[in-house]
């Protein structure tokens, strides 16, 4: 019995031969991962120079903005303050927020009240010492707790073996 196989390669064109296709085959590959690596990269490289770019315009426009001169004016439309500037006008408002009198709850008042960053302060550090003094007496409290019960199983031990003799037991 005699078997024959012929191959008709049809796909390959008529001018070249099989390495020349596989060759041009890797070649248009590796060309298009190259490609795609290259993307990837100049896309990144792209974004953190837009980022960068974009970071400093804004810092310049917020500093810009912060240091514009601008008259202030009331609600019939006269100048209250000439030539102010945001940040100025930031501090100055600030600072009389937080020396404002205030009473215990934190309301304005103008009796006997006292300065508003002294009782944010106050309120703070009593929080703290509160949060303190509750977490070292729970602390306190188990550790007693232990105590008192491994010294209760100790007595109970000893009274119930004490009134036993170890010789009635072994016998």
């Amino acid at each position: 019995m005699k078997i024959s196989v012929d191959f008709n390669l049809d796909w390959i064109e008529e001018e070249r031969d099989l390495d020349e296709a596989i060759q041009s085959r890797i070649i248009s590959e590796v060309v298009k991962k190259v490609s795609e690596k290259i993307n990837e990269t100049a896309i990144e490289k792209i974004s953190l120079k837009v980022n960068e770019i974009l970071d400093e315009k804004i810092k310049t426009m917020f500093d810009d903005f912060m240091d514009k001169s601008f008259d202030v004016c009331d609600q019939w439309g006269d100048v209250k303050h000439k030539n102010v500037n945001v940040k100025n006008l930031l501090k100055e408002k600030l600072d009389k927020l937080l020396t404002e009198k205030v009473d215990l709850n934190g309301n304005p008042t103008q009796y006997n009240g006292t300065l508003r960053y002294l009782q944010i302060l106050d309120q703070q550090s009593k929080k703290q010492i509160d949060e303190f003094i509750t977490n070292i007496s729970k602390n306190v409290i188990q550790g007693v707790k232990a105590d008192i019960n491994e010294e209760a199983q100790k007595k109970i031990t000893k009274a119930i073996l004490g009134d036993y003799d170890l010789k009635k037991l072994i016998s």
